[in-house]
């Protein structure tokens, strides 16, 4: 190759004729595919006697309760559109109007597990009806210095101007300013769920349902929830991709449990240890 890089290579070709083979040899026989428009697995673990179990007394999933599962916002370049507190406090004092363009933001990885205690970040809200030549010389100065960077994105200038975010998700605006919502990080090793109040932008690390639900918000932290989300999702190594897609088809809490969920969540933001080990045994008992 160019630049006197070098490659390692293998043939596989004497390979290949062993396949059928391979495939006689390990071969496992996967029956009552679902087509309700799940997704499939070979996992076996999916066909646990646990999960067999489960799956008659626990028969309502994400999906049969049409509980919507958004995104949040996708800037295209962080650095031009979130500020920390230091910042937002300076640029207020300056002038207040920037205040309108201003939202408390939350990254996925910033995340207070059970509920959201801190938020440091703020985003300068350019949606589809940002015009920046109507906003404080504060943001227009600021968002003139990445000019350059921000013309460069995939969207721009066909989708809209330089100066706009890429994914304001201006369908979602009203969740963002007047909803309580349950959030949780795309991909992570265990539970990242929080419930985050009015007002927060979530960014696009997270996924949010617009619902405020204690008892869910405890029920998704479960040793229960996380096994089975890990048999029926892609995972990355060790990491588990948490998205609309996978969640969608795990189960939903029973009933029956709403009351002694909703006390576990309030005993887990205090005492997070404590209130896990209670989460767990109550629903394996309810399970066994």
């Amino acid at each position: 190759m160019d630049n006197h890089q070098k490659v390692n290579f293998i043939s596989v070709k004497k390979y290949l004729k062993n396949l059928h083979e391979i495939f006689i040899n390990h071969q496992h026989l996967t029956t009552n595919l679902k087509n309700d428009g799940s997704s499939w697995t070979v996992n076996k673990l999916v066909n646990s006697p646990l999960f067999l179990k489960v799956e008659k007394k626990i028969n309502i999933k994400f999906r049969d309760k049409k509980i919507p599962i958004r995104a949040g916002i996708k800037t295209g370049f962080n650095d031009a559109f979130i500020i920390d507190n230091i910042t937002y406090k300076k640029w207020i004092k300056e002038d207040i109007k920037c205040k309108k363009y201003l939202k408390p933001f939350l990254r996925g990885r910033h995340i207070n597990l059970w509920s959201q205690k801190e938020l440091n970040e703020y985003i300068i809200f350019a949606d589809r009806t940002f015009e920046i030549s109507q906003v404080p010389n504060t943001i227009k100065n600021h968002l003139s210095k990445f000019k350059k960077q921000l013309t460069k994105r995939a969207t721009v200038p066909n989708s809209h101007p330089w100066y706009q975010l890429m994914q304001p998700q201006p369908g979602f605006i009203d969740d963002f300013e007047n909803k309580i919502k349950i959030v949780w990080r795309d991909i992570s090793i265990g539970s990242t769920i929080t419930i985050i109040n009015k007002g927060v932008y979530p960014d696009m690390t997270c996924f949010y349902i617009p619902i405020h639900d204690k008892a869910l918000c405890a029920w998704m932290h479960s040793d229960f929830f996380v096994n089975y989300l890990k048999t029926i999702s892609s995972n990355l190594g060790s990491a588990i991709r948490w998205k609309k897609q996978w969640i969608e088809q795990c189960y939903f809490y029973p009933e029956v449990l709403k009351k002694d969920l909703e006390n576990i969540y309030h005993l887990s933001v205090d005492n997070p240890k404590d209130g896990v080990n209670k989460l767990n045994k109550l629903i394996n008992k309810f399970i066994q």
